[in-house]
C-alpha cells in the first residue's frame, strides 16, 4: 500500500458508517485500513460494518480486535504495530501513515493530494488540513502548521495529519 490508515474503535456509534464511506471513497485507492477495535463493549456498528464486506471482504481492510481497552494512543500504535511487523506483504506498513477518528470525514481527494504533496516536496514530513465540525460541532479549524511556534504551547495539528514513515 501506498499508505496506511489506522482508525481505533472504542464502542463507535452510526457516525462510523460515515467515515468509512469517506475513506473507502478516496481518489486513492492504494491503502492499507487497519481498524483496531480496542476493546469495545459495544460493537453493534462495527459488527454492521463487518457484515457489510459481505463473504469476500475488501482485502485492504484488516480488523483488529484488541481483547481489552488500552485506550486510543496504545490502540493506534498497536495497529502501526500490526502492519510494521507483519509477514503478510499487503499489510506492510505504507510509505505514509494517517490516522482516522470513527467521527472524522475526508475530503474525497485528501489522502491523494496529501501523498502527492509530500512525493512532490520531500523537505516535508507531514501534510494537514483545515477541519470543519459537523452534527452537534459546526466549526472551521483552520489551523495548523503554519501556527509555528505556537504548536509548541498547544498542539494545532488535526489526527488526520498525513505523514511520512520513513
Amino acid at each position: 500500500p501506498v499508505i496506511t490508515i489506522i482508525t481505533a474503535v472504542y464502542n463507535t456509534g452510526p457516525e462510523f458508517h460515515h467515515t468509512a464511506r469517506t475513506v473507502l471513497g478516496q481518489s486513492l485507492q492504494r491503502f492499507k485500513w487497519i481498524i483496531v477495535n480496542d476493546g469495545s463493549s459495544r460493537d453493534g456498528e462495527l459488527r454492521k460494518f463487518r457484515d457489510s464486506l459481505g463473504p469476500t471482504p475488501d482485502p485492504r481492510i484488516l480488523i483488529l480486535d484488541l481483547p481489552s481497552n488500552v485506550g486510543l494512543p496504545a490502540a493506534r500504535n498497536r495497529g502501526i504495530m500490526a502492519a510494521a511487523s507483519a509477514a503478510d506483504p499487503s499489510l506492510v506498513l505504507g510509505e505514509y501513515l494517517v490516522f482516522v477518528d470513527t467521527d472524522d470525514l475526508l475530503e474525497p481527494t485528501y489522502l491523494e493530494k496529501a501523498v502527492w504533496f509530500l512525493a512532490t516536496n520531500p523537505r516535508f514530513g507531514m501534510v494537514g488540513a483545515w477541519s470543519t465540525g459537523f452534527g452537534d460541532k459546526t466549526f472551521l479549524w483552520a489551523r495548523g502548521f503554519e501556527d509555528g511556534d505556537t504548536n509548541l504551547k498547544s498542539n494545532m495539528i488535526t489526527i488526520s495529519t498525513v505523514m511520512r514513515t520513513h
